[in-house]
């Protein structure tokens, strides 16, 4: 995405149940140890499920989404943060896709602690 990126967090992944490019794409993130939600649907479900996704307003995206399947990941491209971490700016991104993503994702995603 940018130079000035600190961080990508609050990751949602949502997936098409027994889809491959669902299952590659979570099994990637999985891969990165990548801090990320799944929210998987039926494969009769999806389209009802994205009609939401489809109002929101991306900062990576000209004009309206208009999603028809999955997999799709949101996340948040973090540019600048307070140094008490109480205000940040960023930039709300999506990808349907693993190469859709930034170049420098797998090392600036927010990892799962534990």
């Amino acid at each position: 995405m940018s130079d000035q990126t600190l961080r990508y967090e609050y990751l949602y992944l949502y997936t098409e149940i027994d889809q491959g490019g669902s299952s590659g794409f979570r099994e990637m993130l999985d891969a990165m140890n990548a801090d990320c939600d799944v929210i998987s649907y039926k494969p009769g479900a999806v389209a009802e499920a994205l009609m939401p996704l489809n109002t929101w307003n991306f900062d990576d995206m000209e004009g309206a989404a208009n999603f028809s399947s999955m997999p799709l990941l949101i996340f948040r491209d973090v540019l600048w943060e307070s140094p008490d971490e109480k205000h940040k700016y960023f930039r709300t991104c999506h990808a349907t896709s693993a190469d859709q993503l930034p170049s420098d994702f797998k090392d600036k995603v927010m990892k799962v602690s534990g």
